[in-house]
């Protein structure tokens, strides 16, 4: 072969190679809007984020009770076509209207439904723990509720998990231990694997990867089209992953796990045994208990912060993790091999009123993962429990940023606690929290915290008040005209959904100018202002 011919083969080769390429970056699921809130925590990567960005002052639109069929509270309201879906442990999926809350359509299903729907291309997809013959999927019109079908896999147990749907596949694993790849368009089983527990955690997507672990702790990535196990991680601390999801983030995916409620404990001494700081706070708690010298300290302790020491405590609370002194409720691992990445300073935080995993967090435009982790000099933390913080994990070091705050104070009005339950949403430049029955938000522009709503003025233990009606506990004028509260007869309060602050939550789903919540078996719609 002549030069010539060698040169026109080594430029088809390079072309070849060029298309490739191309190729392979334009199977990249990149992160794109939606106009609603398609599926739990926006999207199959579960990023939490949307760039439409309301804010205060808030107003009341409408709100929805399901104190007889109760809402799961990991539940997040589902958006999409005008119209938002939720399903109750009742047996029944309702669809209203999206601002006004007018019911449109219901539809029944076997047993309750335990978790979010999700919804795409006119269909709105749901799963069911079912009776005693099993749980169901099911795929209804998403404009009438007409059944398009049903898959039934006739085992016992069900689902408590929400499905996923990526490139026309549903995934999601059931309560037989069984991981399901369905066909979105006929239901039709495409693939399955049998883990070595049930499956309590929903499935996260992207890039034809399905990453997912069932509760024996095992996390695995499978290729979303054949099923094939890519990888499988080392066996997860903890002994469940329950109610979250993995998320995506950049090339790791980041896993989750409960822990007991002496791991909140266990973190709150690592921290205090950091740094001299810390051993002073404990030293003055010891000697003055709960009284004004001990609430002083408290009160002023942010004071001491410098990047010395808070560099010095975060590296001393991952040694502590990896040396197996605290729990490690924290996974990265590598999208590739499944290996960790590395250990990072985040420790448990998550719920003592319940055996909770923590939320995964969000992640922003400029791809920061947001985390709750503890620090002594925390400018957030809430009144309950101290040295609860918000910030970012640095990619390369797994070390928290602080979430500045304008003007430096103890305390915060964005309720964050560790001791219970929170989940983010980043809205534009608006970071979100949900936490019992309130809701409030971090302008990252302006550096402030924005209290965005409470369902009402007194502590309910999950958004709803309990034995109200039952000798009028609670009972005053501002209360009872309370439009979510006043009870509809004086047996109502039996049937409340009391979620306890916990042990999981859901986060808001939020379009256009509106966001919708869901609080102790309440669906509110509350209308902001858009930038």
């Amino acid at each position: 072969m002549g030069c010539h011919g060698q040169r026109l083969l080594a430029v088809r080769a390079l072309g070849s190679l060029l298309l490739l390429c191309f190729c392979a970056r334009a199977e990249t699921d990149a992160w794109s809007p939606t106009e609603g809130w398609f599926t739990l925590h926006h999207d199959v990567a579960r990023s939490g984020r949307t760039n439409y960005s309301p804010g205060a002052p808030f107003q009341y639109a409408w709100h929805r009770r399901f104190f007889e069929g109760m809402l799961s509270p990991e539940n997040e309201p589902i958006v999409a076509e005008g119209l938002v879906f939720v399903g109750d442990w009742g047996g029944k999926f309702y669809a209203l209207e999206a601002f006004s809350g007018r019911e449109v359509w219901t539809a029944s299903a076997p047993g309750g439904v335990r978790h979010s729907a999700c919804y795409g291309d006119g269909k709105i997809y749901f799963a069911t723990i079912g009776d005693r013959t099993g749980g169901s999927v099911l795929c209804l019109k998403a404009s009438t509720g007409e059944k398009l079908w049903e898959f039934k896999p006739g085992t016992r147990g069900g689902f408590v998990t929400s499905p996923a749907l990526y490139k026309g596949k549903i995934f999601l694993g059931g309560r037989d231990k069984v991981l399901y790849c369905l066909d979105a368009a006929t239901g039709a089983k495409v693939w399955t694997f049998t883990a070595g527990g049930i499956y309590q955690q929903t499935c996260a997507a992207k890039d034809g990867r399905v990453c997912v672990s069932a509760e024996d702790m095992i996390p695995r990535c499978f290729d979303a089209a054949s099923g094939k196990v890519l990888w499988e991680g080392a066996k997860m601390q903890s002994d469940s992953c329950r109610f979250y999801y993995p998320v995506f983030w950049r090339d790791t995916v980041i896993f989750r796990v409960c822990g007991a409620d002496s791991e909140i404990n266990r973190a709150q001494d690592i921290i205090e045994k950091a740094t001299e700081d810390g051993r002073l706070a404990r030293e003055t708690r010891d000697k003055y208990k709960w009284s004004k010298p001990h609430w002083d300290f408290i009160n002023s302790k942010y004071q001491r912060f410098t990047p010395e020491r808070f560099k010095q405590e975060q590296e001393f609370m991952r040694e502590q993790i990896a040396a197996g002194n605290a729990l490690k409720s924290f996974y990265m691992l590598n999208v590739s091999d499944g290996k960790e990445r590395l250990v990072t300073s985040v420790c448990f935080a998550g719920s003592e009123n319940g055996y909770s995993t923590p939320t995964p967090g969000p992640i922003d435009a400029s791809e920061n993962f947001y985390v709750l982790f503890k620090t002594l000099y925390t400018q957030y933390e809430y009144p309950i429990r101290a040295y609860d913080c918000i910030g970012t994990l640095d990619y390369q070091t797994g070390l928290p940023a602080m979430l500045p705050k304008a003007t430096p104070s103890v305390g915060s009005a964005l309720p964050i606690t560790g001791d219970e339950v929170n989940n983010f949403t980043i809205a534009g430049d608006k970071l979100f929290d949900t936490h019992d029955h309130v809701l409030a938000y971090s302008d990252m522009k302006t550096k402030t915290v924005v209290p965005a709503f409470s369902s009402h003025q007194t502590e309910s233990w999950g958004g709803v008040l309990l034995c109200y009606g039952n000798a009028g506990i609670y009972s005053n004028p501002k209360v009872d005209s309370h439009p979510l509260l006043k009870l509809e007869s004086p047996t109502s309060h039996l049937t409340i959904n009391n979620e306890w602050n916990g042990a999981s939550r859901g986060a808001v789903a939020i379009y256009k100018d509106h966001v919708w919540w869901i609080t102790g078996s309440l669906l509110v719609c509350l209308k902001g202002v858009a930038p």
